[in-house]
Parts: C-alpha cells; structure tokens; sequence
C-alpha cells in the first residue's frame, strides 16, 4: 500500500511542477471533463494535461476521482497518453486505477464475500489498462472523446481477466 501511495504521489508531483514550469507555454492545454464508463467506473470527474505537443503530437497525463455508491469505493483513474493531430486526435496510451474501498473491514462485506472463498476485501485494489481513444475539439473551447480502456483485472482466485469497457468523455479545454 505504501507503494501505491508513493507511486500516486509522485504522479501528482509530476503533473504540478509541470503546470508550474509550463505555464509561460501558451501550447499547453487543460482540460476538465466528466467521463462516463470508462477507468473511474460508471462516472468520473477529471483533469487532463497536456504536458508536451509539437503541434502535431503531444503528451498527456490525466487523474480523476469518482464515487461508487453501490461498492461505496473510490476510484482514481491516473493515465498518461500519447495524441495525434490536430483537431481531431487519435490517442493512445494507458493507466491505472487505483481503488479505495471504505467499507473493507464491515463485518456484513466479510460474510458477502466468505462463501467465495475471500477473508477480507482488500482497502485498495489497482486495477490496470491499455487507453485507445479519439478527441475532437469543438467551438468554444468545448471537446468531446471516446476511449476503449479494457480493464486488466484479477479475480478471486488470482487469475488475471479482461473486461472489456470504455467510456465517453465531454468537457472543456483552457
């Protein structure tokens, strides 16, 4: 768990000293988007950077947050991608999320889980994924995109499994 934390605070390190050195560069762009589906669950709100563009090509890194009210979970999608064109962009790179569970010690989850073999729900999991995806800026700053995000999981009994799932995006750039 340590390593988790460690990890996501090196990220986050990363995505503010960037903003803080780049902020002369009028190239860079943020972003501020819902996501729906996608690595953050059913919903998740976001914040995306694009750290280096040529023009042609750029480097982008993202971290959200979301809410499962019925897992009572928080997930945090962190990823970093490559994007293509100008306007209309291909993207393509990966992520993780990282999941905490708050209710992984509740005597009601244990018995939920104990006929599947599990002592205990872990506090966090993290959960891996590919990013394939396409982007549009629209009018006023506005943009949309579609991303394919198959999340690399384990189940139960230890065996990797792909669930296949993506998610939209819409939001706005500045």
């Amino acid at each position: 768990m340590k390593k988790v934390i460690n990890i996501m605070m090196v990220f986050l390190a990363m995505v503010v000293s960037e903003m803080l050195v780049a902020q002369t560069d009028s190239l860079v762009k943020n972003r501020v988007y819902l996501e729906v589906l996608g690595p953050g669950g059913l919903y998740s709100i976001n914040y995306e950077r694009i750290i280096k563009t040529n023009g042609l090509a750029g480097l982008s890194t993202r971290i959200g947050i979301s809410y499962d009210f019925f897992g009572n979970s928080f997930f945090y999608p962190l990823d970093i991608h490559f994007s293509f064109g100008k306007k209309r962009k291909l993207e393509v790179g990966g992520g993780v999320s990282v999941i905490w569970n708050l209710v992984y010690d509740k005597k009601e989850v244990r018995e939920k889980y104990k006929g599947m073999g599990v002592a205990s729900v872990p506090p966090f999991r993290i959960l891996y994924y590919p990013l394939v995806g396409y982007s549009q800026n629209l009018k006023k700053n506005f943009f949309f995109a579609v991303r394919i995000t198959p999340i690399l999981s384990y189940n139960n009994a230890q065996q990797y499994v792909i669930i296949p799932w993506g998610g939209v995006s819409f939001g706005k750039s500045f």
